[in-house]
């Protein structure tokens, strides 16, 4: 018995359409405040999912998550007992850290024999009392990595200090505002570095502080000019989404509307020094008015054209946005036309199977403690090949010839 397949390609520009390549019941729990992120701790290769969740009953840790060919991926470690807030090297020892919190900051290390960082090695003396996320960067540019958050005591810094060690080296409590999430950058391209929140009572809508010297902040910026808009926690960055020259901050919303939730974001460019401006806006995306309502966006290079988009995230759904032009954003896809069944939903870029197409990982869940509470992660990637035929439902026999058809869009096709 023989069969031959005859190989035909065709080739065509097609709207883009992203598919799920990997999927797990587990996930991200607190998406509004705690982020997942991707690092090769142990450089083998294989990168690792880091993320907080918990299992009944209150059971909560982090979960340490690895990739293996191909779209697979085994649950590798556990922390007990903490929040998950960044990894990487803070203190530039070459052994990868990770940070969390538990009432205090806490950071663990990678230690011989050990593959992933789970060996504390400091601990804040303070509690941390905080209300977001931690953001994790060189806020100064002195080359020490800072720890950004705001707690009960204002907006506070940690700075490293040397091998394993930080310092409290700056406080602000002066704003009284509810920060959440921050993110930064030199937004107003000055040569120093802006860090952007914005505020969960609605009242100002993007809050921007400058560095002004080793280990100073001021604050620089308050946009009052556009309505106020409640729960602004989703924060992030934009790495010039439409070429012209400037970087953005984005800034979701999510105002209580009757029995909904009225989502929305605005991107953010300067006009000046320490001055911005609303350059765009998303249409308004109604959801049902739960208990979390929480999420997490992000920018990437999802379609690998040399620009990012905006990877916008609502409780149980999340959508594309590409720039066409100066200012000028459209939706190019919708990841669930029927939604989900989340509560809360956060999306993360990387190219976790190193086939040069970052997946869009989203993850998230119903968000709640009790017995009948889950969470699930899932990634997509950009479909570049799809098959045409067969397509599963045909009936062949001996000696005959089958044409396998399919078709390959721009971008070129990937392996997944």
């Amino acid at each position: 018995m023989w069969v031959i397949f005859i190989l035909l390609i065709f080739t065509g520009l097609m709207a883009q359409r992203y598919v799920p390549v990997a999927q797990f019941s587990e996930g991200l729990n607190h998406a509004s405040a705690l982020p997942i992120q991707a690092h090769d701790t142990d450089r083998n290769g294989y990168p690792e999912l880091y993320y907080f969740t918990n299992n009944w009953p209150y059971i909560y840790f982090t979960r340490i998550c690895e990739y293996r060919p191909y779209n697979r991926y085994i649950f590798a470690d556990t922390l007990m007992g903490r929040y998950f807030h960044a990894v990487g090297d803070f203190d530039e020892d070459g052994r990868g850290d990770l940070l969390t919190t538990w009432g205090n900051l806490y950071v663990f290390e990678q230690r011989f024999p050990d593959p992933y960082p789970t060996h504390q090695v400091w601990k804040s003396d303070s509690s941390y009392g905080g209300t977001g996320a931690i953001h994790v960067a060189d806020l100064d540019s002195d080359g020490k990595m800072d720890f950004l958050f705001s707690g009960n005591s204002g907006v506070q810094v940690y700075e490293n200090a040397g091998d394993d060690n930080y310092n409290l080296v700056w406080r602000d409590c002066t704003t009284m505002v509810a920060y959440y999430n921050f993110i930064s950058g030199d937004f107003d391209q000055d040569g120093k570095v802006e860090f952007v929140s914005g505020d969960l009572q609605g009242e100002r809508c993007a809050l921007v502080f400058e560095c002004t010297g080793d280990n100073q902040y001021e604050f620089v910026f308050c946009d009052t000019i556009y309505p106020p808009t409640a729960n602004s926690h989703d924060v992030w960055f934009g790495n010039d989404l439409d070429q012209d020259g400037k970087i953005e901050f984005l800034i979701g919303s999510s105002p209580a509307s009757g029995p909904y939730w009225a989502y929305q974001f605005r991107v953010y460019e300067a006009v000046g020094d320490n001055d911005y401006e609303v350059v765009y806006t998303s249409d308004v995306v109604y959801r049902p008015f739960t208990f979390r309502a929480g999420r997490g966006s992000f920018c990437g290079d999802v379609d690998c054209d040399g620009v990012d988009e905006i990877i916008w995230a609502v409780q149980d759904n999340w959508y594309i946005y590409k720039a066409f032009g100066n200012n000028n954003f459209q939706r190019v896809f919708t990841a669930y036309p029927d939604y989900n069944w989340h509560n809360e939903t956060r999306v993360y870029v990387y190219d976790l199977n190193g086939n040069g197409y970052p997946e869009i990982i989203e993850t998230g869940g119903t968000g709640g403690n009790g017995p009948n509470d889950s969470t699930e992660t899932v990634i997509w990637e950009i479909e570049a090949v799809r098959l045409l035929y067969p397509d599963g439902g045909e009936v062949f026999s001996p000696g005959d010839t089958v044409e396998v058809r399919w078709r390959t869009f721009d971008p070129p096709g990937c392996d997944s």
